[in-house]
Parts: C-alpha cells; structure tokens; sequence
C-alpha cells in the first residue's frame, strides 16, 4: 500500500502543467504561461484542502475558455504547433 496520500485534481493540473513546461519543444512564453497556470492549481488545492472554496468554485464547474485565449496544458506532441 502507497503511503502517498490522495491527491486532488488541481494538483494533478498542476503537476500537467509543470511537466509540459519541461518538455523541449516548450518556448520561453509557453514555459512561463505552463507555470503560471501550475501555481493557480496549486492555489487552487489549497484552498481546497483548506475548504476555502465550493463546488462552483471549482475548475470543472468554471466554462472552458476558446482556443487562443488563455489555454488550458496541450498534448506534448503538439506543443511546438502554432
């Protein structure tokens, strides 16, 4: 049995987030937009964990923005694509 506790989604985004910021095809830009958004999940945990925010609150209750605003992480395979 794992002794790692149960991590929240926000977390798992965030963790998304980091890992496409690493890959090498990732521009300064996209690295720095990847981990702005990393942060904004982990706040968002810590609230969770904190019980801070509601259900509507939450990222899956929020509606998706169109491409070519402020996206969400993309496939790793993609991320040199324009």
């Amino acid at each position: 049995m794992s002794s790692e506790k149960t991590q929240s989604p926000c977390e798992d985004f965030a963790r998304d987030c980091v890992r496409l910021a690493q890959h090498p095809s990732a521009t300064p830009e996209m690295r720095k937009q990847l981990l702005a958004q990393a942060r904004e999940w982990m706040q968002m945990a810590i609230e969770e964990q904190e019980g801070n925010i509601t259900d509507s609150d939450s990222p899956s209750a929020k509606p998706i923005k169109a491409r070519g605003t402020h996206e969400g992480p993309r496939d790793p395979a993609r991320l040199g694509d324009p």
